[in-house]
C-alpha cells in the first residue's frame, strides 16, 4: 500500500483503516494461548501476548482462544490436537482458498504474516 504523504492526517488514518479492514477480510488469525493446570497463565503465552499488545498487533488478531491444560475438551486443546501442535502459544492463519498455516514461533509469525 502506497499512501500519499500530502494527505491530511484524518484522511490518512481513514485510508489506513480501510486497508486494514480489507486485509482482515482475506486473512483470519487465531491466537491460541494456554492456561496451566494450576490455573496460572503460561509464561511464554503471556510474554507473546504482551509483545503483541506492546507492538500494537492485537488489532490484527481476529480471535483469542484458550487451551486449558486440565481440560482436553477446551477449544484451545481441541485446536492443538486437530492441528497436531504440542506447544503454546501458537497461531492459526487462515486465508481464503488455502490450507490453514500454523505458527509456533512468534518472530516467524511476525515476519511472515504481519510483515514486521
Amino acid at each position: 500500500l502506497i499512501l500519499q504523504v500530502t494527505l491530511q492526517p484524518t484522511r490518512l488514518l481513514h485510508r489506513i483503516y480501510d486497508y486494514l479492514a480489507a486485509w482482515r477480510e482475506f486473512m483470519h488469525i487465531t491466537f491460541v494461548k494456554k492456561i496451566k493446570a494450576d490455573g496460572t497463565a503460561c509464561k511464554k503465552c503471556a510474554d507473546v501476548e504482551g509483545r503483541l499488545r506492546d507492538g500494537g498487533y492485537m488489532n490484527r488478531i481476529n480471535r483469542v482462544v484458550i487451551a486449558y491444560e486440565n481440560d482436553p475438551q477446551s477449544e484451545g486443546m481441541q485446536l492443538a490436537a486437530h492441528h497436531q501442535v504440542a506447544v503454546a502459544p501458537f497461531f492459526i492463519v487462515e486465508e481464503e482458498g488455502k490450507a490453514p498455516k500454523i505458527y509456533t514461533i512468534y518472530f516467524r509469525f511476525l515476519k511472515e504474516v504481519l510483515n514486521c
